[in-house]
């Protein structure tokens, strides 16, 4: 399981983005889809064993940090001038991904927004939290493998529990 702490203010979405593409990750492509949708191998996969050709840049990235601890990686993602380059191509002005040496917000101060991902983990069939503000992955819960999208129930559940809180 991929997570790295955000350690740059105001970048929440790309760190969820990141999460969601560093945790499914291929170094091969998935096969191109004909104008229906589908390609030859759709039969025989599900949703949950498809991955995704993340590009040279993110390849390299990934593999440079793999085995670096979480704050690292953060570090890591934060000094690099591509993913700042993406970022500040979207964000908005006042957003913009900066060198300070301001701490990240965390959800007690009272953000207005802020993203993270949700991921399963398919080799042990459990599901993940990835904000990159707190220590580490939270455990959501556990999903059956050979069900193609039965993650998204974990998920669906604790995204549903968060907006019931608010």
């Amino acid at each position: 399981l991929f997570f790295a702490r955000q350690t740059v203010p105001n970048a929440c979405a790309t760190q969820a983005i990141l999460s969601v593409l560093l945790n499914n990750a291929s170094s091969s492509p998935i096969e191109p889809k004909d104008e229906n949708g589908t390609n030859d191998n759709d039969a025989a996969a599900d949703s949950t064993s498809q991955t995704l050709q993340v590009g040279p840049m993110l390849t390299q990235l990934h593999s440079f940090i793999q085995s670096f601890p979480p704050d690292l990686r953060g570090e890591a993602i934060g000094a690099s001038e591509e993913i700042r380059q993406a970022h500040n191509s979207f964000a908005r002005p006042t957003s913009v991904f900066i060198e300070d040496n301001r701490p990240p917000q965390n959800d007690d101060d009272g953000e207005a927004f802020h993203f993270v991902a949700y991921v399963p983990h398919k080799a042990s069939g459990k599901v993940y939290e990835l904000d990159g503000l707190k220590g580490g992955p939270i455990l959501l819960g556990e999903y059956d493998t050979t069900k193609g999208d039965a993650w998204w129930n974990v998920a669906r559940q604790a995204i549903q529990t968060r907006i019931e809180q608010f």
